[in-house]
């Protein structure tokens, strides 16, 4: 397969980069700083899902590789702008800067790559387009305690999702979002249950089996539903 996972560079993003390529998956892996990820046989693409720009030139240089993608990983997120879980969600802290500054990475960013990219995804075989979410996007789910603009932000990517899956099935890509549970990264923190590989590995399960009557389905990473 032809695959592009943004966010590649750490976590979750690195994980999904080790697996496809050791399948000998041709990978692409974006970062905003496109240095060569931990990931052998790996080609590193400069993207950085906050800078249309950047989405542009990530897509030319791509494009001036393959004619076509089977499979776009929207990965790229951020906790907070200055790293660390919980910082700068307390309530009292909270800012219109702060908000903006994780919307446009969770929310508007991977909505922008899923729209420039979706031309070489439409020429891909079975392609499809997978979105790396959160449990905290549920807001059936929220019993008061989210932390308020990361779980807002995810709730928000998951509505450009959903909205999306209805254009791109009309080009055969079906779209699915993912929660990849509670993963041992910097984000997640060293006491989080799952280590990167369990997790990814059912979210590759699910990339694999999902079809485009699932189209915009939420699944966590054992394959259960997530409640919207």
């Amino acid at each position: 397969m032809r695959i592009l996972i943004t966010g590649a560079n750490r976590g979750l993003g690195l994980e999904f980069a080790k697996q496809y390529a050791r399948r000998g998956d041709r990978v692409f892996a974006g970062s905003r700083n496109g240095d060569p990820v931990d990931a052998p046989g790996t080609v590193p693409v400069r993207l950085d899902v906050a800078d249309e720009k950047s989405i542009d030139a990530a897509h030319s240089a791509i494009g001036r590789e393959i004619d076509a993608l089977d499979l776009l990983i929207n990965n790229a997120g951020i906790y907070s702008t200055v790293g660390g879980r919980f910082s700068g969600e307390t309530f009292g802290s909270l800012t219109a800067d702060e908000a903006a500054a994780i919307f446009r990475v969770n929310s508007i960013g991977p909505m922008l790559v899923a729209q420039r990219f979706t031309d070489l995804l439409s020429r891909g075989a079975n392609p499809k387009l997978a979105n790396v979410s959160s449990g905290y996007g549920s807001v059936s789910r929220n019993d008061g305690h989210f932390p308020h603009h990361y779980s807002a932000s995810k709730a928000a990517l998951n509505q450009y999702m959903r909205s999306y899956a209805a254009d791109a099935a009309k080009l055969g890509i079906t779209v699915v979002i993912l929660s990849p549970g509670w993963v041992r990264t910097d984000m997640g923190g060293r006491n989080a249950t799952l280590s990167p590989e369990e997790s990814v590995s059912g979210m590759v399960r699910i990339i694999e089996e999902i079809t485009p009557r699932q189209n915009s389905a939420w699944f966590n990473y054992d394959g259960q539903p997530v409640a919207w």
